[in-house]
């Protein structure tokens, strides 16, 4: 456990010097709740009393997904590019211990994203607290869980940065425009929809979105996104190339 504590700051610390992975994980998300509520009336929103619970919500699925996608598989692929997975396999470190720390980083980095855009929204005076809080919270947990045991996959396999850098940006844009995080659903036509559901940025948004102004906590969306994680830590450690 000591080796799981020491790499996992370290991993933190790592993840906080990159202006790339911080820009997509916590300055982009905002930057569209900012935009997106501000263009939209106050008017009842997708289900949401206004745009600002609609967004506040939907962006912190976004910071999951960047971190998931553009940091967890960029991190990896940098570090077998550069030697660094290498020396950690001579050192003993085990595969369990890199991609834990992977997660619990992606969860801490969800978690700030979480508390810049609910502060965001709270000056915005518009934000509608959640009907289901610990669901929220089960939502953000399971649902970094889910989408980061994808990105472990991808960057369990990718040879250097800049493949799993097109990968992750082509997976984090096309689940921010499929899910809602930037046009909702309720606009998409039916077949876009039928796409959208495919996509499990939707299943992060819809675990995220359901407790906070209803119909409320999904169980199946939890499993689901659970299911997703396992099934990605699995192929991680099954494919995983130190070299």
């Amino acid at each position: 456990m000591t080796v799981f504590r020491g790499l996992t700051w370290i991993e933190t610390k790592l993840f906080v010097r990159e202006p790339f992975q911080l820009f997509f994980a916590l300055a982009f998300p905002l930057i569209i709740l900012v935009i997106m509520a501000a263009i939209f009336p106050m008017t009842p929103y997708s289900g949401a009393p206004n745009s600002t619970t609609y967004y506040v919500p939907a962006t912190l699925g976004m910071v999951i997904a960047a971190v998931a996608f553009v940091g967890v598989p960029v991190e990896l692929a940098a570090y077998r590019e550069r030697g660094v997975l290498r020396r950690f396999r001579a050192s003993g470190i085990p595969t369990w211990a890199l991609l834990g720390s992977e997660f619990l980083v992606a969860l801490l980095i969800a978690t700030i994203g979480a508390l810049l855009l609910v502060a965001a929204g709270r000056f915005d005076g518009r934000l509608v607290d959640p009907i289901e809080p610990l669901g929220v919270v089960v939502g953000l947990v399971v649902g970094t869980f889910g989408l980061v045991g994808i990105g472990l996959a991808v960057g369990a396999v990718l040879p250097n940065a800049r493949a799993a850098q097109g990968i992750g940006l082509l997976l984090f844009f096309g689940g921010y425009l499929l899910s809602g995080g930037g046009p909702p659903r309720d606009a998409m036509p039916d077949s876009m929809r039928t796409i959208s559901d495919l996509d499990p940025v939707t299943h992060v948004m819809t675990a995220l979105q359901a407790p906070w102004f209803g119909p409320g906590f999904d169980p199946a969306e939890i499993v689901l996104l659970g299911a997703l994680g396992v099934v990605g830590l699995i192929v991680a450690a099954l494919l995983f190339r130190w070299e």
